[in-house]
């Protein structure tokens, strides 16, 4: 069977290609598209073969990448996948609208409705150039709203990856999905610490709190940054994108920004953080289910996808507004409880890997019997 993954974009390594990758272990014989692929981001990925569109020849497609979402449908548009039994498209932005044949199966997954167009993404301010198109905009987005509403009819099932996306799908796509969580790496994401029985807690905790994410306005870093500042703790960041300069800017000593590190030493910060603290409103976030598999408790906004991983109380600490009031409140909360690993770890373990790989494969393979 000839099977075609189809991705928004591979140009910076996250969230959207850790779930790529766990997709690529459930179907290996896959190849894969994409608007742009930047080759160097995933040099120790032993990908499949990788087939970008026209994007990738434009002038400065790295530097400009974001800025090519005009032009993104007619990119996915004019690949050619008749020669594909089943394509899977994991979509945030435009991938979902590639035209299959009618002998095809297209699944859709869906990341999240596109936020510029949809709403739920305020990282509009602090954006390079957007001021620029703040005259033309609007006209752009509602001509990527119509398009991107007709391109969620053309997967013949979409499968959302949290009852949060499930219900954004509802909403702006007036269509049905199936609910998949993702899954992470439970062998590689684990306490090396061994735990103190006695009070069930992993040794070796610091103390200092841990963000690791890209660097977007949505993820509401600096909410994190000013609490710790108003509190005088010890915050570490990893990852790069384009707020660093503004969170940079409000950071206090306190603060300490490693930029890109490899998931070895991600995993190291884990294992050693006394919390993770994750303010922004994602669709999922597997990033704080890496943390619980590590024996970290997660201090979390209570809306979107986290709601679905963290337990309040029990894995984390869920605050209700993002305020860095709340924020702050949220971390005294933190601190006064004792929180359990093992059930910290075991509910991380309820999103693992080898489940979603489970999952997914039975449910395509479910509807490919059915398409016969």
């Amino acid at each position: 069977m000839k099977i075609a993954i189809v991705t928004d974009s591979m140009a910076a390594f996250g969230g959207s290609d850790r779930y790529l990758l766990s997709l690529l272990k459930a179907f290996p014989e896959s190849e894969l598209y994409t608007s742009i692929y930047d080759p160097d981001i995933y040099t120790t990925c032993n990908l499949p073969k990788v087939h970008s569109s026209f994007i990738q020849n434009l002038p400065f497609n790295k530097f400009w990448k974001r800025h090519y979402t005009v032009i993104s449908p007619m990119a996915f548009e004019m690949f050619d996948f008749s020669k594909y039994d089943l394509v899977i498209s994991c979509s945030a932005g435009c991938s979902k609208g590639v035209i299959t044949s009618p002998d095809t199966l297209h699944v859709g997954i869906v990341f999240t409705p596109p936020r510029y167009q949809w709403g739920g993404d305020p990282n509009t301010k602090r954006v390079k150039f957007r001021s620029i198109y703040s005259f033309f905009m609007p006209l752009v987005d509602h001509y990527l709203r119509i398009w991107d509403f007709e391109a969620a009819k053309r997967p013949d099932f979409l499968v959302s990856i949290s009852k949060y996306v499930e219900s954004r799908v509802e909403k702006y796509y007036k269509r049905d999905s199936s609910v998949i969580y993702p899954g992470i790496n439970t062998d590689f994401w684990k306490p090396i610490i061994q735990h103190d029985k006695e009070n069930q807690t992993c040794k070796g905790k610091e103390d200092f709190f841990v963000i690791v994410s890209r660097l977007f306005e949505y993820k509401r870093i600096d909410l994190a940054i000013q609490a710790c500042n108003k509190l005088n703790k010890r915050l570490v960041i990893i990852g790069t994108g384009p707020d660093e300069n503004y969170l940079r800017s409000i950071a206090g000593e306190n603060v300490s920004f490693l930029g890109f590190l490899d998931d070895e030493l991600v995993r190291d910060y884990f294992r050693r953080a006394k919390g993770f603290l994750f303010c922004g409103l994602d669709d999922f976030g597997l990033t704080p289910v890496e943390a619980m598999a590590c024996g970290t408790p997660v201090i979390a906004y209570n809306k979107g996808g986290a709601t679905e991983s963290v337990v309040d109380e029990v894995s984390g600490i869920l605050f209700n507004n993002q305020t860095v009031e709340d924020v702050v409140g949220a971390i005294k909360n933190f601190e006064t409880i004792k929180f359990n690993s093992q059930e910290i770890i075991s509910r991380a373990h309820v999103f693992s890997e080898k489940v979603f790989i489970k999952n997914i494969r039975n449910y395509i393979y479910g509807k490919l019997k059915k398409n016969k």
